[in-house]
């Protein structure tokens, strides 16, 4: 009589680093074995921070900011108050010229905080692709030694199924 080995999977939760992953749990119901694949996910804790601290330094430097549907802003604050434009417009031009070089900082602040942030996500995709192609590889090896049981007599069958593996 032919063994059947059959496997039951769940998607779980994982805790790692304080974050949430998720994955998959996997448990052979004959041999008990159990195994776990967890996906990586963006580390959300390091880009609350990089931008947590941009907003702190925009503050250091007498902004606010400003993040809306159609950009980013940098408002002037004086004594924690934001600047209408009026109220900005009456300023005197050494004050004037004094947020505008300010700006620029918090500007080029700004670019190279989205560049750091852009750059976790793409290889948190990277990590997620790999983690996909993983997965695939495992269910499909599944099959295949599942075939390779039924299939066991049949020498051909085997050899086929031998080149099939990658």
């Amino acid at each position: 009589m032919e063994k059947t080995i059959l496997t039951e999977y769940h998607i779980t939760e994982f805790s790692e680093e304080n974050e949430k992953v998720f994955g998959i749990m996997g448990k052979n119901t004959i041999t008990g074995d159990t195994f776990e694949i967890k996906r990586i996910s963006p580390n959300l804790k390091a880009v609350s921070s990089l931008i947590e601290k941009l907003n702190k330094d925009a503050l250091k430097q007498g902004f606010e900011i400003k993040n809306t549907s159609s950009g980013i802003y940098f408002l002037p604050m004086i004594d924690g108050k934001t600047l209408s434009e009026d109220e900005f417009n009456a300023l005197d031009e050494k004050t004037k010229n004094d947020f505008e070089a300010r700006s620029v900082l918090i500007q080029q602040q700004t670019i190279d905080t989205m560049t750091k942030i852009k750059d976790m996500e793409k290889k948190a995709n990277e990590k997620m692709n790999s983690w996909q192609n993983n997965i695939a590889l495992f269910a499909v090896t599944i099959q295949v030694n599942e075939l390779r049981n039924k299939y066991k007599k049949f020498s051909k069958v085997q050899e086929f199924l031998k080149n099939q593996i990658i």
